[in-house]
């Protein structure tokens, strides 16, 4: 028998794949996992904080109620209350469900809802107000928030899972912190969106019409022009849809679901800027 020390093929010890494509998939194939978990994780923190039942949310914030304090004045306190309980009759809300105004005796631009059902409306705002209808719209807008529990998801991921736990394991609800967390909840576009939505569907209850609803946005649009700024900088607006967008929305909404864009307002009360003032 005879014996051959045969070379070697050439190349057997050169891969055929190319390592740098083998990278690249790996990493692409990580991010996607990743963007996948992510988009699992927020709708699964969006749907167990709409589990938390509306009256173990409003203990949440029980501590700080005695904080809040009315310094409007009484017709405007009253006439505030008055239109609030319609508007809320209007929102269809659940049985359980409660919401409460209040005013806020400064010249920001804003109003917000927050935990527990409660609203805050600044004087700044309702001073450019036209109109009662406007005024629905707003508070339309901050209930349809309140309905949809925009408040108790925009606390984030930790302290929802957090409220949770204190509520199954029978814990003291002391996961907030202090009261300027109230503040500083979060809503995405989406909400925004809604609670225009939701808004719109209230005036068309309550008034028979939406007359009112989009010229609440063109009154945010007149009010950057004075101060001369942008959108993008002023924190309010971060997330919520550019103003045209949102009077585009309204207008095609209303005429999807054939509601009337026109109708006669309702006036504020004649006092109602005087009694911003006293």
């Amino acid at each position: 028998m005879e014996y051959e020390n045969k070379q070697p093929d050439e190349g057997i010890n050169v891969s055929k794949t190319n390592h740098i494509s083998d990278f690249f998939v790996l990493l692409t194939g990580t991010l996607v996992v990743l963007v996948l978990i992510s988009v699992v994780v927020a709708f699964s923190v969006g749907w167990l904080a709409r589990q938390i039942p509306f009256e173990y949310e409003k203990s949440l914030v029980s501590s700080f109620e005695p904080l809040i304090e009315s310094n409007a004045n009484s017709n405007l306190n009253t006439y505030i209350q008055e239109l609030s309980n319609r508007i809320q009759t209007c929102s269809q809300f659940p049985e359980d469900m409660t919401a409460q105004v209040h005013y806020i005796d400064q010249e920001a631009f804003n109003a917000f809802a927050t935990l527990g059902g409660h609203v805050f409306v600044y004087k700044g705002l309702l001073r450019r107000l036209e109109s009662e209808n406007q005024l629905a719209m707003i508070l339309g807008h901050e209930m349809g928030h309140i309905k949809h529990r925009d408040p108790i998801v925009g606390l984030g991921r930790g302290t929802v899972v957090s409220v949770a736990l204190s509520m199954v394991l029978g814990n003291s609800p002391s996961v907030l912190g202090d009261a300027g967390l109230l503040t500083l909840l979060s809503f995405s576009r989406s909400m925004e969106t809604e609670s225009d939505v939701h808004g719109v569907d209230v005036l068309s209850r309550c008034y028979g019409h939406a007359n009112g609803s989009y010229q609440v946005f063109e009154l945010f649009m007149s009010y950057r022009d004075e101060v001369m700024v942008k959108e993008s900088m002023i924190p309010l607006f971060e997330t919520h849809p550019l103003d045209g967008a949102r009077i585009m929305e309204i207008k095609s909404y209303a005429l999807e679901k054939d509601i009337p864009l026109t109708g006669e307002l309702t006036p504020l009360p004649p006092n109602f800027h005087q009694w911003l003032d006293d």
